[in-house]
């Protein structure tokens, strides 16, 4: 797969989450991450004490640790305030962004999704992209009513790229106790499936 492709990120961590596996399948591909909040509302309490504009900065350089990592451009950072994420704002950015050259393939949430951010950058990209816009995830992921969001691609990693997620986590240490706990999930859904 190829092309000039954009995930879009509510937060600092959800590129994680969602695309690693897209990426690390896709090496042909040029991709731009755009993450939409600041953070600033993370789960600094699993850091060391870090608040406010600290806890940003340290959420951006692990965004950016992670984009290189992947050898990914640098990643974009629009800073909404975390949790106060509005479609119509988050859209007439995603526009000037995709002016110059634009994109083959828009990644983003799920519409369906919970959290009022995730919805948020949805619908921006519903509106900006439209009929470029894909729903990705490394393995299908039960939403907190326990229904399954049905992505348009769904990634299976092997087991080398399992680890290689793993690693790639340690670049959010923010973030950690989170993000430990949701790919240990992940994990056990996939073991599950495999055995049926």
């Amino acid at each position: 797969m190829a092309g000039r492709w954009l995930i879009v990120a509510p937060h600092p961590d959800d590129e994680l989450i969602a695309c690693t596996g897209l990426i690390l399948q896709s090496p042909n591909a040029e991709f731009q991450l755009v993450v939409a909040t600041d953070g600033k509302l993370g789960l600094s309490k699993n850091g060391p004490g870090v608040r406010g504009y600290e806890l940003v900065l340290w959420r951006r350089s692990e965004t950016a640790a992670f984009c290189q990592a992947l050898g990914l451009h640098k990643p974009v950072f629009l800073d909404f305030p975390d949790q106060g994420l509005r479609a119509e704002a988050l859209a007439a950015q995603l526009l000037v962004l995709g002016a110059p050259s634009p994109f083959d393939r828009v990644f983003s949430p799920h519409p369906i999704e919970l959290h009022p951010d995730h919805k948020a950058a949805a619908q921006a990209c519903l509106n900006v992209f439209g009929g470029y816009l894909g729903y990705v995830t490394d393995g299908v992921l039960q939403d907190r009513l326990g229904e399954e969001r049905a992505p348009d691609l769904e990634v299976e990693l092997t087991p080398k790229q399992w680890q290689r997620k793993q690693e790639l986590a340690e670049c959010y240490r923010s973030q950690r106790h989170f993000l430990t706990e949701r790919l240990q999930a992940v994990e056990r859904f996939w073991q599950v499936g495999r055995r049926r």
